[in-house]
């Protein structure tokens, strides 16, 4: 089966609006959220703001999904229209996880442009559906970077997994860009160990650094995050730095600039390239 990233129904999309680089920064990727390119069919290029906090499978947002993927999986089949239709059937989890807040940019562009060609919204129905109906969660969008860079070859959802991934940063020399930030809490019966938290639910939250604001100091981190409506990137300060060689004891302490009270947790080294089956 064809790669998620690289099947050939997301390419007009990739060639034309998403032409990502090694080089990228975190907050420069949440700008193709921010606003969303994607091809009507007739000509023309429109923008929307998918950069929502959504995240899990409701009611709405599966039917939504259902909605879209049976009336595309029929108007490509009696066009007899192979690769839009092998996109669907080979990869509709993928398609699923874009209505869950879990989707790239051009997964997301590709369903719009296909929405309007397949009669399912209109010219002036396409923009605001769209904004109210895909984002991005906070694994969403930490994966969706690290595969946009070339950095993981396959969908990554359980956050503690980024933990062993990336390793444990314990001195502020293992800190960098594309480091991925990890809520904890305390391990129970742990004697002073902690544990990623994790996710769904639970207070579970990841981050990725984009570079330092005050060497040793503060950083630039960016994230989606529901307190925060959606993708951002803020200023976060190092409170405190873990004194341990060990990994279940290496706690940092952080808070955002502006609001936020102290938060504990782990941060990665910087992520390695990485390969696994797509989720």
């Amino acid at each position: 089966m064809t790669s998620f990233k690289t099947h050939p129904a997301l390419k007009p999309a990739q060639d034309k609006f998403f032409k990502y680089t090694w080089e990228m920064y975190a907050f420069e990727f949440k700008y193709y959220y921010d606003e969303l390119k994607f091809q009507l069919p007739g000509g023309g290029t429109r923008k929307a703001k998918c950069r929502s906090y959504i995240s899990g499978c409701t009611k709405d947002r599966n039917n939504q999904y259902y909605w879209f993927w049976s009336k595309a999986k029929k108007f490509y089949k009696k066009e007899n229209r192979l690769v839009e239709l092998d996109w669907l059937q080979s990869h509709y989890r993928r398609v699923q996880k874009c209505f869950y807040g879990q989707g790239m940019p051009e997964e997301i562009s590709t369903i719009l442009t296909m929405s309007v060609e397949i009669g399912h919204k209109s010219d002036l129905e396409i923009v605001p559906w769209a904004e109210k109906t895909f984002g991005v969660d906070c694994v969403g969008f930490v994966c969706a970077y690290y595969n946009a860079l070339g950095t993981f070859d396959g969908q990554k959802y359980s956050i503690p997994k980024y933990r062993t991934t990336g390793g444990i940063a314990k001195t502020i020399k293992d800190l960098t860009y594309d480091c991925a930030v990890l809520f904890a809490r305390p391990k129970s019966g742990g004697k002073g160990k902690w544990e990623v938290r994790p996710n769904p639910g639970n207070g579970a939250h990841i981050m990725v650094t984009d570079c330092w604001n005050e060497y040793g100091k503060s950083m630039w981190i960016s994230e989606s995050g529901s307190s925060k409506g959606g993708t951002c990137t803020s200023i976060y300060d190092i409170v405190d730095a873990p004194d341990t060689t060990e990994d279940d004891k290496a706690i940092w302490t952080i808070r955002r600039r502006n609001g936020g009270g102290k938060i504990k947790v782990f941060i990665t080294r910087e992520m390695p390239y990485w390969a696994e089956p797509v989720g």
